[in-house]
């Protein structure tokens, strides 16, 4: 019986990856715009990688091995953003048509010009 939900566990985590990477890459392909593009793919990377590690933990059951898992969270967790903000950096610094992209109200233009 254990077995049983131990496989349902497993199945679920590895089908809400699998939604996940769906999407993602659903987002990547379909947005049209740089930073858009680079939070789809920046929900692949932390979403989907903690659950296939999870779901390889719950199928094997808690090793010492599973610190390399760990550990791989661990430096894609902290890489990737770095990444993703210097390469957002580097678009909203050479982009000439940035405000093209953005929308902002009237509102908060007026506030931000008073300041």
């Amino acid at each position: 019986m254990m077995e049983w939900i131990r496989f349902a566990l497993v199945a679920l985590l590895l089908l809400g990856m699998l939604v996940l990477v769906f999407l993602a890459l659903t987002g990547v392909f379909r947005f049209h715009f740089v930073l858009n593009r680079m939070h789809a793919a920046g929900m692949l990377d932390t979403g989907a990688v903690l659950l296939a590690c999870v779901a390889v933990v719950v199928a094997h059951g808690i090793h010492i091995a599973d610190l390399k898992l760990l550990m791989l969270l661990l430096v894609l967790w902290v890489g990737s953003p770095i990444s993703s903000h210097m390469l957002s950096r580097l678009e909203v610094m050479t982009d000439p048509d940035l405000s093209h992209h953005l929308k902002m109200e009237e509102k908060e233009a007026t506030k931000d010009d008073n300041a």
